[in-house]
């Protein structure tokens, strides 16, 4: 069953440039009733400050959908580095 979950009662990080709430458990938050939905285990919503990014990291066996609320956004991946992207677009 699909149920609303309020923002605010997701779990956070915070650093000093990444405020992340997470809707499943991730990172240093867990919750055993929030682990995923299927073969669905992330969904987090990210604030990176201007500038700010995640360093090179790895993703293995997933597929990463990024989308950019205000602003615009790059991604870069061990293949290539994909164009920046701004509101109402995506990069996956």
């Amino acid at each position: 069953m699909i149920a609303f979950r309020d923002r605010m009662a997701r779990g956070r990080s915070r650093t000093g440039w990444l405020d992340s709430r997470h809707s499943f458990s991730f990172a240093d938050y867990h919750d055993p009733t929030q682990m995923g939905f299927r073969a669905l285990r992330v969904i987090n919503e990210d604030r990176v400050i201007p500038g700010a990014g995640f360093p090179s990291h790895r993703h293995r066996d997933m597929d990463i959908l990024t989308t950019c609320c205000r602003a615009r956004s790059s991604t870069r991946t061990a293949l290539a580095t994909a164009p920046s992207f701004g509101p109402a677009r995506c990069s996956a």
